[in-house]
């Protein structure tokens, strides 16, 4: 009878996590924005159900604050698999930047499904 009703409890908690699950059209979208110094590039590639890489090659962010705002602002987003990450003191508007250009992107990897803690990424045409 306990391992029953372990079992459920078990069952109840895989389609809990189940319903809440993100899909993506897997590849990567590419978004240009603003940072503090210059006009970046921001490509975010995912999979069907993961953001799996955030990456921005031509930026001119300042080395030791800028640049190391975008390092640890997008190992938060992918560790947490959401936009729902403070910004970094002293890097405000390349924290803006990066999350702005990652939220486009996955409005255009166009998420079909979103739980509550993934609404803000939720893209019009699905």
């Amino acid at each position: 009878m306990v391992l029953t009703k372990i079992s459920a409890a078990v069952a109840l908690a895989g389609f809990a996590m189940a319903a809440g699950a993100v899909t993506y059209t897997p590849g990567t979208y590419t978004e240009k924005v603003n940072g503090h110094n210059a006009a970046f590039n921001v490509s975010v590639t995912v999979s069907k159900n993961k953001i799996e890489k955030i990456e921005y090659p031509d930026n001119l962010e300042t080395i030791g604050v800028g640049r190391v705002a975008l390092d640890k602002l997008s190992k938060k987003i992918i560790d947490r698999q959401s936009l729902g990450v403070d910004n970094v003191t002293g890097a405000t508007i390349s924290s803006f930047a990066l999350k702005g250009a990652v939220k486009k992107a996955l409005e255009k990897a166009c998420v079909s499904k979103a739980s509550e803690e993934h609404r803000e990424i939720h893209c019009s045409s699905c």
